[in-house]
């Protein structure tokens, strides 16, 4: 309304239409290797010219102020636009994760130095990935391995193991495996006290008295130091104990014959995890220890 020094009144209506902001940002997306970067869109209901964007990448600011952002990280993030007269200010988030997982399978050689092969299948996520294998019992064994496709790790002893596979940008998989000896003289041993344990009661506490029993102390041990192996069966036991390490090679060897129960000295020069293994009639056992 406008009155002149005359008190002439002249009036008009007008109406303002703020400009539109609003943002969507769509749902969270997986990136892949066939798909390894995805393009975020943050103007696309935007009609106001001097709206501004600010970008964050898992909560700290980028200096990225484009409306468009193209994403190759795994990760949050949020874009905040503001209209020109800062009056209005929208937000959303959109999460972006790798797809990324591993199996991991064994082949196990019971005979003759009870190593086994772990092989790991890598499915997703981005190369170079970084593999580590680690014991969870106390064996000793912590090894990092990188590789750009599938892989395997040779010569692994008896035991409990974390397996950790880390891709190029950070994605995790881990799995938890104990190797055994389940196949070879082991095993047939087994399957034979098994079914022989089948037959009758007598049968099977005679095979209850040829259980291998074995201690070793002290363990861990020092270099350069004497320990002992003592091995013992309800029944006279005959075979052989070995000493051997982690690739396989047999450093000591001590036959046993006419009793049931055996103290061995054994003395070991250099530090490291190693194996004894006792191989008799009454079945076969094998036992780490670490010289320190």
């Amino acid at each position: 309304t406008i009155v002149d020094a005359n008190g002439v009144v002249v009036s008009t209506d007008f109406e303002i239409e703020p400009q539109i902001i609003d943002i969507d940002l769509g749902p969270d997306q997986i990136l892949t290797t066939s798909q390894p970067t995805t393009v975020l869109e943050g103007n696309a209901y935007v009609q106001d010219p001097d709206a501004t964007y600010q970008w964050y990448y898992n909560g700290e600011l980028m200096l990225h102020t484009d409306p468009i952002l193209e994403v190759g990280t795994p990760g949050e993030y949020t874009l905040v636009i503001t209209n020109g007269d800062r009056t209005c200010t929208v937000t959303d988030t959109i999460v972006i994760s790798n797809e990324f997982h591993c199996d991991v399978t064994e082949t196990q050689y019971c005979e003759p130095i009870y190593l086994s092969d772990i092989h790991i299948d890598v499915t997703g996520g981005f190369f170079t990935y970084h593999t580590n294998i680690k014991s969870i019992d106390g064996g000793g064994i912590d090894y990092s391995q990188a590789h750009n496709d599938d892989t395997t790790l040779s010569n692994i002893p008896p035991g409990g193991y974390l397996i950790t596979v880390r891709d190029k940008l950070g994605a995790i998989c881990t799995k938890e495996i104990e190797i055994g000896c389940y196949g070879g003289k082991a095993g047939q041993d087994q399957a034979e006290e098994e079914s022989i344990a089948s037959k009758n009661e007598n049968t099977q506490s005679n095979i209850e008295d040829q259980v291998l029993d074995t201690k070793i102390y002290p363990n861990p041990s020092n270099a350069n130091s004497n320990f002992h192996y003592e091995v013992s069966c309800g029944n006279e036991i005959n075979g052989v104990v070995e000493i051997f390490n982690t690739s396989g090679a047999i450093l000591q060897r001590k036959e046993i014959r006419g009793s049931s129960t055996y103290r061995l000295q054994f003395n070991l020069l250099t530090s490291g995890l190693y194996f004894i293994r006792v191989s008799s009639d009454a079945g076969s056992k094998v036992d780490k220890i670490i010289i320190r």
